[in-house]
C-alpha cells in the first residue's frame, strides 16, 4: 500500500484538502489534523501555477476538483521509524476524499496507483482496493470521486469524525480554497518527542529558540486564498498572552531569516521582486492568547505576477532545452557502448545511409525504438519512405520548433569514437543549440567555423547551450575568447584550455 500512502501523504503535504467524518465504532485515535482544498480554484490561480509540481510526483494535488480529509498523529516518533524500516500497519488513521473534475483525471489516478492487480475488500457495501505492502489502508475509486484511508476512518460517519475543536476551527475559516487545522494540544506528546529527537541529533544554534513552539501553541489554523486580497492567514492559539508573544517573536524571527535569504538570492531568480513585495506586506500581531500572521496582496501585484510568470516560463524553456540536450548526450554514450562507435559518422558497416541523420540512429536509446523501426536506414532522409517521418519528430528535439525541425546540431568533425577526442571529452563540445532549424532526419549539422560565428555573434546578455562529449551541459556567451572557443570546438587540436 505504499503507493496509496504516497498518494495520500503527497496530498496532505501539498496543503491538500480537509475533512469532516467520525466512526460508527470508537476511533482509537481521533484526528488531530483536518484539511479542505478546492483543487479547481487553485488550479486556475496564476500564483499557484508558479509552484512547480515534481515530474515524478505520484499525483498532482490539483488533479481533483476538491479534496478533503482528516488524519491522526502517530503515537510516537518510534512508530514512524518502525513503519519506515519494516512496513506493516500505518501508524496513523487517515481519510482523504477527492472529487474528480473529469474522467481523464480519474484514469490518470488509476494508472498512477497501478490498481489493475490489486485485491479488493468490501466496506460499507462498496469494493475498496487493498494495497498489500501497508496494512489497513484502502482505496475506493468511483466515477466522480475517490477515497483513500484506514479502515476505521473509511467506516466512519463523516459528519461526526472531526472533533469539536477541529470542526469549530474549520467553520471559522469560511470559504477559503485551502483550509488546514492542526490540534497540537491533543497530541502534544508526539510533537515534543519530535523536538527532543531533533535536539539529540544536533541542530544549528539559530534554530534552538524555535523548538519551544510546540509547547506554546494549542491550535494552528491556516487558510490560503490566492484570489483574495488576503492571500494567507495563519492563526496560532495559545494558553496565555505570554505564550502568544513568544510565538509572535518566533514568527518574526523566521520572517527575518526568509527576508535575508530573499535579499541574498540570485538577482535573476524568477519572482524575486514579487517575493520581496509580498514579504514587505506580511504582518504579525497578537490579541489576548492568539497570534496572527497575515499576508496581503502588495500594490502592483498583478503586474509583478505577470512579470514573474514570463520569467518562469523563460526559465522553464531553458531547463527543458538543457534536459533535452543531456538526454541526447546520454543517448550518444549508450549508442557508443552498444556499437563501439559514435553515431555521427557511423554508416553501421555499410547498412546505413550517412544522408540520414545521427538523430535517427540514436532514437532507440531514448525510448523511440518503434519510430526508428519505421525508417529505412539504408535510404537518405528524403526518400519516399523516410521523408514523411520527419513529421513525427520526438519531443526531445524541441516541441516548440517548427514541424519536423530541430535546433540541436552536432559539431562536424572526423571523430569515430571517444579515442579520437584527444583534447579530452570534458573539454570538447559535441552538440550545440543552433539558431537555424533543420529537419531532424537530415544529416545537416554545423561546422566549427559556423559555430564560432554563431556564438561570438550572440547579442550581449544572451547565452547558448552546448553539450560536451563527456555528457555535461554548459552555456556560452559572446564574451568567450576566440582562441578558447576554437579549442573547445576541435576534438584533437592539442590546445590547452584554461578555466
Amino acid at each position: 500500500m505504499r503507493r496509496l500512502l504516497c498518494l495520500s501523504l503527497f496530498v496532505l503535504a501539498a496543503s491538500v484538502g480537509a475533512s469532516r467524518a467520525n466512526a460508527q465504532q470508537t476511533v482509537a485515535r481521533p484526528p488531530a489534523i483536518a484539511f479542505d482544498i478546492s483543487g479547481k480554484t487553485l488550479g486556475e490561480s496564476k500564483l499557484v501555477q508558479l509552484i512547480p509540481i515534481p515530474p515524478n510526483a505520484k499525483m498532482n494535488p490539483l488533479v481533483a476538483r476538491r479534496l478533503f480529509g482528516a488524519m491522526s498523529v502517530p503515537e510516537s516518533i518510534a512508530a514512524l521509524a518502525q513503519f519506515e524500516q519494516s512496513g506493516g500497519a500505518l501508524p496513523v488513521e487517515l481519510l482523504v476524499v477527492g472529487e474528480f473534475d473529469n474522467n481523464e483525471d480519474r484514469q490518470k489516478m488509476i494508472n498512477d496507483a497501478q490498481l489493475e492487480n490489486s485485491e479488493t475488500i468490501k466496506l460499507n457495501g462498496k469494493d475498496y482496493y487493498v494495497e498489500p505492502t501497508v496494512e489497513n489502508m484502502h482505496l475506493l475509486l468511483e466515477e466522480k470521486k475517490f477515497e483513500i484511508g484506514s479502515k476505521d476512518y473509511l467506516l466512519a460517519q463523516r459528519p461526526t469524525l472531526l472533533t469539536a475543536t477541529l470542526k469549530a476551527a474549520m467553520g471559522e475559516m469560511g470559504k477559503a480554497p485551502v483550509k488546514i487545522v492542526i490540534d497540537m494540544e491533543q497530541d502534544r506528546a508526539f510533537f515534543l518527542e519530535a523536538v527532543d529527537m531533533a535536539k539529540q541529533q544536533g541542530v544549528p544554534a539559530m534554530v534552538l529558540p524555535f523548538l519551544d513552539l510546540p509547547k506554546k501553541i494549542n491550535l494552528l489554523t491556516l487558510s490560503i486564498d490566492p484570489n483574495s486580497d488576503e492571500l494567507l492567514k495563519l492563526t496560532a492559539k495559545s494558553s496565555k498572552p505570554s505564550d502568544a508573544k513568544f510565538v509572535s517573536n518566533a514568527i518574526d524571527g523566521l520572517l527575518g531569516i526568509a527576508k535575508m535569504s530573499t535579499a541574498q538570492g540570485p538577482k535573476n531568480t524568477p519572482g524575486l521582486e514579487l517575493l520581496k513585495a509580498i514579504s514587505a506586506n506580511t504582518k504579525t500581531s497578537t490579541k489576548d492568547n492568539d497570534t496572527f500572521l497575515i499576508i496581503k496582496k502588495p500594490a502592483g501585484f498583478d503586474e509583478l505576477l505577470q512579470k514573474t510568470m514570463a520569467q518562469a516560463e523563460e526559465m522553464n524553456k531553458k531547463m527543458q532545452k538543457t534536459n533535452n540536450l543531456r538526454q541526447l548526450l546520454l543517448a550518444m554514450h549508450n549508442y557508443e557502448s552498444a556499437f563501439r562507435k559514435l553515431p555521427f559518422n557511423d554508416d553501421m558497416g555499410g547498412r546505413a545511409s550517412l544522408e540520414l541523420s545521427w538523430r535517427v540512429r540514436v532514437a532507440p536509446f531514448f525510448e523511440e525504438g518503434s519510430l526508428y523501426e519505421k525508417f529505412r536506414v539504408n535510404e537518405p532522409w528524403d526518400s519516399e519512405n523516410n521523408k514523411p517521418l520527419a513529421e513525427e519528430m520526438p519531443e526531445i528535439y524541441g516541441k516548440d520548433s517548427k514541424a519536423g525541425k530541430t535546433a540541436y546540431c552536432w559539431i562536424e568533425s572526423n571523430v569515430q569514437g571517444f579515442a579520437n577526442i584527444t583534447d579530452g571529452t570534458s573539454n570538447t563540445i559535441a552538440m550545440i543549440e543552433s539558431t537555424e532549424l533543420v529537419p531532424w532526419t537530415q544529416a545537416k549539422d554545423i561546422s566549427i567555423e559556423a559555430a564560432e560565428k554563431l556564438i561570438l555573434g550572440l547579442p550581449d546578455g544572451q547565452e547558448i547551450i552546448v553539450g560536451m562529449y563527456d555528457g555535461s551541459v554548459t552555456r556560452l556567451d559572446n564574451k568567450i575568447p576566440l582562441e578558447k572557443l576554437h579549442a573547445m570546438l576541435t576534438p584533437d587540436g592539442g590546445e590547452v584550455i584554461n578555466p
